[in-house]
């Protein structure tokens, strides 16, 4: 099929185009077009991912965008390598049209992304109660930790809004959630997130948490009367023409050959973990994360994205253009300022973003400028966009696509996290090293 084609229509120094309601760009046109990576390097960036592969990383895809130009689109390894625990004979290739679980990437593209065109547009204020949104969003009587009342929007972006990180609210044994909040109906667990209780007093630390992320959805769909994945394929990818990004892939047309998989066994980290209706057999098409697989169907503010690097890197240059396209625009510079403005209590944290400033984030490489900002997302996925350099980094793997290294000691560590290329920071530099 191609990289998508984006021609020729400049705007903020882009060569972006509309050809019958789709948004294309041309990666060999914008090649050769002058700026860019060193040639030698980047054959060295190539190189260096097949020795990855070589040493068990399963694949992926790597897009790097420069001043709006593609200057390096790589596929590498395998879109699956293990049938549950056994090695596949003959694996397939991975390519550029292959889709990847976009895993808490979804934060930015879907739920940041709906968010600043909300505020765009006037329909939403970011320092907004949650309470505003959510029915039942009050504290509870005999809480712990009180001060629902006082948690905004803002709160909820900056990751300071008092919510313990990982609530498992699909399994009724887990201490922090318990049989109260257990729900494995999307429906359901959108009345039980209003009642999740806080575990530090709001805006006294930073501490990321998928529950934030979960709730801002949940008011995009309250403000929007859509659902979450309704409304970012209305507003986003359809009129940007791309096709390739989706939630739920596997009811959207896609069959599993054209989706990267993951973990080998499940949820179950090599039988470690166990609760109700737990996925046994290799994931492919389906959404890792088990808040958004089993209590959210698939559909969440904080995971369920899939898609290929090239249309990812299409939704990274919205960031800076300053929310325009070609003739579409979704927001402004002042939303992307807002958004990447560093917390004053710990400045690695902006509005969904994590910055480079604080120099606290590894992956960021140690060439990124201080303006840089991205995020990462557990199976194996990372954005960098680099305002200083004119830079967008896209890369997208499954590394969960391999064996747990020690499931009883550490069941979250596997192989493909041991290879340098799990780390992100030396693949990132030396795309830095390669800019000419």
């Amino acid at each position: 099929m191609g990289f998508l084609m984006l021609s020729a229509i400049r705007k903020f120094g882009l060569a972006w185009g509309v050809s019958a309601g789709c948004v294309f760009f041309s990666a060999t046109a914008f090649a050769a077009d002058g700026a860019g990576l060193d040639a030698e390097k980047a054959a060295a960036i190539k190189t260096y991912l097949q020795t990855q592969v070589d040493q068990g990383f399963p694949g992926g895809q790597l897009v790097v965008m420069r001043a709006g130009r593609v200057v390096l689109e790589h596929a590498f390894g395998y879109i699956r390598l293990w049938d549950d625990k056994a090695r596949v004979g003959n694996p397939r290739p991975t390519d550029g049209d292959v889709l990847y679980d976009l895993a808490s990437n979804t934060k930015i593209y879907a739920t940041v992304l709906s968010l600043m065109h909300l505020i765009y547009q006037g329909k939403i204020n970011i320092d907004d109660p949650v309470s505003k949104y959510m029915d039942g969003f009050a504290d509870e009587a005999g809480a712990k930790i009180i001060g629902k009342h006082r948690i905004t929007l803002r709160d909820l972006l900056a990751h300071k809004a008092g919510f313990a990180s990982d609530p498992r609210y699909f399994d009724p044994e887990d201490p922090r959630i318990g049989k109260r909040l257990y729900s494995q109906e999307r429906a359901l667990t959108l009345q039980k997130l209003a009642l999740t209780p806080l575990v530090y007093p709001p805006g006294a630390q930073h501490r990321y948490s998928d529950v934030d992320f979960m709730l801002l959805g949940a008011i995009i769909e309250k403000v929007t009367a859509q659902r979450l994945d309704d409304y970012v394929q209305a507003t986003f990818f359809r009129p940007l023409g791309l096709k390739h990004i989706v939630f739920n892939p596997l009811s959207k047309g896609f069959s599993k050959n054209q989706i990267a998989a993951t973990e080998l066994l499940g949820n179950t980290r090599d039988g470690v973990f166990h609760f109700p209706n737990i996925r046994q057999h290799t994931i492919q098409g389906e959404v890792h994360d088990e808040k958004a697989f089993y209590s959210m169907g698939g559909v969440s503010g904080h995971a369920g994205l899939f898609g290929p690097a090239k249309e990812v890197a299409v939704l990274a240059q919205l960031f800076l253009s300053g929310g325009s396209l070609g003739d579409k625009r979704f927001f402004s510079s002042e939303e992307v300022n807002l958004f990447t403005t560093p917390e004053k209590a710990d400045a690695s944290f902006g509005l969904g973003w994590r910055l480079n400033q604080a120099s606290r984030l590894p992956w960021f490489s140690s060439l990124a400028s201080p303006k840089a900002f991205g995020h990462t997302g557990w199976t194996g996925v990372v954005t960098v966009i680099d305002p200083q350099f004119d830079l967008v980094i896209v890369l997208l793997t499954n590394k969960k696509h391999s064996p747990v290294l020690k499931p009883t000691e550490n069941p979250d560590r596997f192989v493909a996290d041991t290879l340098p290329l799990g780390a992100y920071a030396p693949l990132v530099q030396m795309v830095y090293e390669a800019l000419e």
